[in-house]
């Protein structure tokens, strides 16, 4: 398929292996400023790093990557050239990075040889959300960078380089920035849908707040008891995983969970 992994942060957990692989710093949870659902990550405006880490594909990956990721600045960041996204793989390095300057403006970097790719973008405002995406052909080097749709950057990156984790937030320790970020989705070239950019959109999380039409578990584990209580062990954000559940044993052989 070609979606490799999406992240809308709305577990509201910043536990490693929740959402994301890591986070590294003072990286938090907001839900009072969202791009959309209930929740995004926040950096907060202090030097020091504030971003987390999340391996899309597997370590040998030789796919093209197309990135999106929403955006939010309450405050520019206090030098030029601050790394704010990135792809790379343990095996190679940094590939691209979007780097993001005082002004507001942003542009594209090819880390394999510390070069600008394509133009800078237009300044963007404080307290806007935007979304900022990027593209790399592995087999070309081709390179793409766009803010809200528009393609600002245009070039040439390295060619062949191995892309398999992703990174977002404040990655430079020395520069106070404070920015959020939502609705994360990462394609790749394979399969028959969203084999390129991702677009706009928005990612949500539903989940359910009283009884349904059909309690069908025959055993239920953890919670309260009683079937029409089976919603209880399934709404909780941040999910507490095997404190609260539901739970049916039809064979001696099968077991089936759900929390």
């Amino acid at each position: 398929m070609a979606r490799l992994w999406s992240c809308g942060f709305e577990l509201q957990s910043i536990t490693a292996g929740v959402e994301v692989d890591t986070i590294v710093g003072q990286a938090s949870i907001s839900t009072t400023l969202v791009n959309g659902g209930g929740a995004s990550l926040h950096t907060k405006g202090t030097v020091g790093p504030a971003y987390v880490t999340q391996q899309f594909t597997t370590t040998s990956a030789t796919n093209n990557v197309y990135v999106r990721f929403y955006v939010n600045f309450t405050s520019f960041p206090s030098a030029n050239s601050i790394t704010i996204a990135l792809i790379r793989s343990a095996a190679a390095g940094n590939n691209l990075t979007i780097r993001c300057n005082t002004a507001g403006t942003i542009y594209l970097n090819n880390e394999q040889t510390s070069t600008q790719v394509g133009s800078t973008s237009s300044a963007m405002s404080l307290n806007t959300w935007y979304r900022i995406e990027f593209s790399y052909v592995y087999s070309t080097g081709a390179a793409n960078a766009y803010l809200n749709g528009t393609n600002f950057a245009t070039g040439t990156a390295s060619t062949s380089v191995i892309t398999d984790t992703a990174w977002f937030g404040n990655i430079d320790a020395n520069t106070a920035i404070a920015l959020n970020y939502d609705d994360i989705a990462i394609n790749d070239q394979t399969g028959s849908n969203q084999t390129g950019l991702p677009g706009a959109g928005l990612l949500l999380r539903y989940s359910p707040n009283a009884a349904g039409d059909s309690n069908g578990f025959l055993t239920q584990v953890g919670g309260t008891a009683g079937s029409a209580n089976n919603f209880t062990r399934v709404d909780e954000v941040t999910p507490d995983n095997a404190t609260s559940y539901n739970a049916s044993i039809t064979a001696a052989s099968d077991l089936f969970k759900v929390g």
